[in-house]
């Protein structure tokens, strides 16, 4: 006899359920918090503050090449 997996749903306090594509929930996804998207704008912002494009420059790495599109 095969046994099919078990579907948990999860939900947030609206009743959204929180269980994406990929099969993780959502709750703990950095992404779904906003985690990732004001961590983003904190570096962009720290990196103007100390005006970095003039470091990425003048310092020779193959990396810093492409920093003004990044």
């Amino acid at each position: 006899m095969l046994k099919l997996p078990i579907r948990v749903t999860m939900t947030n306090n609206d009743g959204i359920e929180l269980v994406a594509y990929c099969g993780l929930y959502c709750g703990d996804c950095p992404n779904h918090q906003g985690k990732v998207v004001d961590l983003a704008r904190d570096l962009r912002k720290e990196l103007r503050r100390v005006k970095f494009d003039r470091m990425a420059q003048a310092i020779p790495f193959k990396e810093f090449k492409t920093y003004p599109q990044c």
